[in-house]
C-alpha cells in the first residue's frame, strides 16, 4: 500500500493558506459542529484535539471554556500561538497525548480522528485524559466519501486504502486512510463511551468534486465517558 507523507507534513506544506481557506471554505462543517455543541462549556476545561491554527478556540472561549490545544503541525501551532497567546498550545501526537489522566471535561476534534490508521489509539487516549462523565465530540470524514472517491477499480470497502480528497473549495488535496464504520464504532469504543448523538452531513461546497452524486461528506459524534 502506498504510504503518503504524514499529515503533519501535508498541513505544513500549505500552512500559509490554511487560515484563509478554512475561513472561506469550511463554513458548512464548522457551523454544523458548533450547532452540535448543545452541552455546557462555561468554566469547562477543554482540549481541542488537532487544533490547527486555533480558529475554533474563539468560539469555545465565547462559550466560557478554558482551552488547550494540540496539533501535529509545528507551523500551525506557531500560528495558533500568535493568534491566541494566552492559550496553551503544543505540538504532539493524538495517539500519545502529553497529559496525565482525567485532566479535561471536554475533548473536541474536527477532521482529525480519521487521519489515524488505527482510530482506537486515539479513542484510548481521549478516554484516558477525560474526567469521568466527560464529553467527547468529534467530526470526521465519512467512510462513504472515502470509499466512493477512491480512484482504483474493484474497490473494497473493507480494505484500508489511502484516498486523495479535494478540500477547501478545491484549493488543496489531502491524503487520508479509508475507514469503515466498524473502525469508529468498535467494541472498544462502546466499552469506553456512551453515544449521545450521531449525525451525517452533506457539504454542497464539495459538490463540484462529487460530480452529480449526493452523499455524506462528514459525520459528527457526541459521547459520554463511562
Amino acid at each position: 500500500m502506498f504510504i503518503p507523507k504524514n499529515i503533519k507534513q501535508q498541513y505544513n506544506d500549505f500552512n500559509e493558506s490554511f487560515s484563509e481557506s478554512i475561513s472561506k471554505d469550511d463554513n458548512i462543517s464548522r457551523n454544523a459542529f458548533y450547532k452540535s455543541l448543545v452541552f455546557e462549556l462555561e468554566s469547562k476545561k477543554i482540549l481541542d484535539l488537532a487544533c490547527g491554527d486555533g480558529q475554533d478556540i474563539k468560539e469555545y472561549q465565547k462559550r466560557g471554556a478554558i482551552c488547550e490545544g494540540i496539533d501535529a503541525s509545528n507551523d500551525l501551532i506557531a500560528t495558533a500561538h500568535e493568534n491566541y497567546p494566552n492559550v496553551h498550545f503544543q505540538v504532539g501526537d493524538m495517539s500519545d497525548l502529553p497529559w496525565g489522566n482525567e485532566v479535561f471535561d471536554v475533548v473536541l476534534s474536527k477532521y482529525a480522528i480519521g487521519t489515524e490508521l488505527d482510530v482506537n489509539k486515539i479513542f484510548f487516549e481521549v478516554f484516558r485524559v477525560l474526567k469521568k462523565d466527560g464529553i467527547f465530540m468529534y467530526l470526521t470524514t465519512h467512510p462513504m466519501r472515502l470509499f466512493l472517491e477512491q480512484k482504483k477499480t474493484s474497490k473494497d470497502y473493507f480494505t484500508q486504502e489511502y484516498v486523495d480528497l479535494v478540500v477547501y473549495g478545491g484549493k488543496f488535496t489531502i491524503t487520508e486512510p479509508s475507514h469503515t464504520f466498524n473502525d469508529f464504532f468498535s467494541k472498544d469504543f462502546f466499552r469506553m463511551f456512551d453515544m449521545i448523538s450521531f449525525s451525517e452531513h452533506y457539504d454542497p461546497q464539495s459538490a463540484n468534486f462529487h460530480g452529480r452524486d449526493v452523499y455524506p461528506d462528514f459525520f459528527i459524534v457526541t459521547a459520554h465517558k463511562k
